[in-house]
């Protein structure tokens, strides 16, 4: 899905072509009589993406076979995350700008999973960058013990009977008036669920 909200709301942003290399696409391109557009920022060191592509050219065919492959399974460990959070999402209840999730079906998560579905509803807030993950382990430690905490613009609470999720109130400024909202404060939990869906879409 597009990070971009709320211009990029319904887009999706479709790339088939990851698995190849730069120099592979080039020279397709080239025979097919195609030009293309270099993204500057693909040759910033300041990026992590940037030096990790340099350290992989640096590697040995096979060491970089190797680290490929484990790359591979730990896309698909967190497709399949993805996939059990996302059949989650799509069972909870939303009743009166609620969403609520059974103990049943937190509990059947495990723990990465349901830190990967409080993830998703919080990384589409619109804020353009996702939670840090020390701020959703924090958030889920909470959790675990029946006590509650708002992240992205949400409060979360649980319970014996499960989780809920709800729209957190403005903050208050030291001088008693609201503060700035966030920018997802405003909008329904049913946009922010669906979104969320999109987000965890295979």
């Amino acid at each position: 899905p597009s990070p971009a909200w709320p211009e990029g709301d319904g887009l999706t942003l479709v790339r088939p072509v990851l698995g190849e290399s730069r120099r592979t696409l080039r020279h397709a391109l080239t025979r097919a009589g195609l030009a293309w557009t270099d993204d500057p920022s693909n040759a910033d060191p300041r990026f992590l993406r940037v030096r990790a592509r340099a350290r992989c050219a640096a590697l040995s065919d096979p060491a970089r076979a190797a680290a490929l492959s484990i790359m591979d399974r730990l896309l698909r460990l967190r497709a399949a995350m993805d996939g059990a959070a996302r059949r989650a999402l799509e069972q909870a209840a939303l009743t009166d700008h609620r969403l609520r999730l059974p103990r049943e079906a937190l509990e059947a998560l495990g723990g990465d999973t349901r830190r990967r579905l409080i993830e998703a509803l919080v990384g589409v807030s619109g804020r353009g960058e996702p939670p840090r993950r020390a701020s959703v382990l924090h958030l889920d430690q909470r959790l675990s013990a029946f006590a509650a905490g708002s992240l992205g613009g949400l409060r979360f609470s649980a319970d014996a009977s499960g989780l809920e999720v709800r729209v957190a109130p403005p903050r208050r400024t030291p001088g008693g008036g609201s503060g700035r909202p966030a920018p997802d404060v405003g909008d329904p939990l049913a946009a922010r669920r669906r979104r969320a869906l999109a987000a965890l879409s295979d």
